[in-house]
């Protein structure tokens, strides 16, 4: 088992942010059939999309 931190700054603003991406992902039909964790359908980096705002 592995385990990492991630630094969001903001809660609600980097959950909004992902959501929104992986909601566009998915209309891009980027998905498969399933039931998934947005990391374990795309990968880790989906946390490290453009949305995430650094200090």
């Amino acid at each position: 088992m592995r385990e990492g931190w991630l630094r969001t700054g903001e809660g609600m603003t980097f959950t909004v942010g992902a959501v929104t991406e992986v909601a566009q992902r998915l209309a891009k039909g980027e998905g498969r059939p399933g039931a998934f964790t947005p990391a374990r359908l795309f990968g880790p980096e989906v946390a490290l999309a453009e949305f995430v705002v650094t200090d």
